[in-house]
Order: C-alpha cells, then structure tokens, then sequence
C-alpha cells in the first residue's frame, strides 16, 4: 500500500479546496455565471493586415467578406500561417482548373507547378486581377526581358 507524505496531503487538500472554491465561485458571484466566452474575428488582432491590404485597389473577395476562415485555419493565439491546403490546391476551392485553362496544352509555368502566388496576391493588390506587378514587369520577375 502507498501512503502519501505530508507534502503531497497538503497539495491535494489545498487542489480540493481550490476546485471547490471554483465549482461555487459563479453562484456567489452572478457577474461571473454571465460571463462567457466571445469569438473574436481575425481583423481584431491582425490590424497590421487590415492596414495594408483594405485600402487597396483591388482585394480578393474572400477577404473583403472577412471569410479568412475559408482559407485558413483559426489558430487562437499562436502565430503562425495556417492554411488549410498547400499550393494551387487552395486555389482551387473556389477557382476551378477547367475555368483558368489548366487541362490546356500550354500552360503556364507557374499555374502547372502550384505557384498562383508567383504572380498573384492572394489578399490584395494596387493592380488589377490581383497581380504582383502591371504590365511587363510581372513578367521579368521570373524571365529575362
């Protein structure tokens, strides 16, 4: 049989205690049985992101309806970039392979490798159809002029 030392009494009179305190703490305290939990949305905490890309000229819808959830995953208060599929493969939730032309005989490098993002802006940009860059210069980010 295992007895417990005066030390380990002490720890688990004082965690009942606790407990107890903490099962009564809402019925002496009402303020604290109304309390709950509220969701918070992720423009809340990432401000820096809402200052960048809201006042651009183009932003993708998704983001202007503040469905972050439809890409990424909610993570609380850990920091860190969770999506919810890699690549193009995310792309694809809502933009299908037919419509941008992937079962084509030529297709773009960049489209065919899932890298979407070598040229867009998933979130938002100051060119249109969500581009990196206008004109030429998107294209000698990756080929020589």
């Amino acid at each position: 049989m295992y007895t417990l030392s005066s030390k380990q009494r002490m720890f688990l009179i004082g965690l009942l205690v606790f407990l107890a305190g903490a099962a009564f703490l809402p019925a002496l305290n009402p303020a604290l049985a109304q309390r709950k939990f509220e969701r918070k949305e992720c423009l809340d905490c990432h401000t820096k992101f809402a200052d960048k890309y809201l006042g651009m000229k183009t932003i993708h819808t998704i983001v202007k309806e503040k469905k972050c959830d439809d890409c990424h995953l909610r993570h609380g208060k850990v920091p860190a970039l969770i999506l919810k599929k890699s690549g193009n493969e995310l792309c694809y939730t809502c933009h299908s392979k037919e419509k941008m032309g992937v079962a084509k005989g030529k297709v773009h490098t960049a489209v065919r490798v899932g890298k979407c993002t070598n040229c867009h802006d998933p979130h938002a940009t100051q060119t249109s159809h969500l581009l990196k860059h206008e004109g030429a210069s998107l294209c000698t980010q990756c080929h020589q002029k």
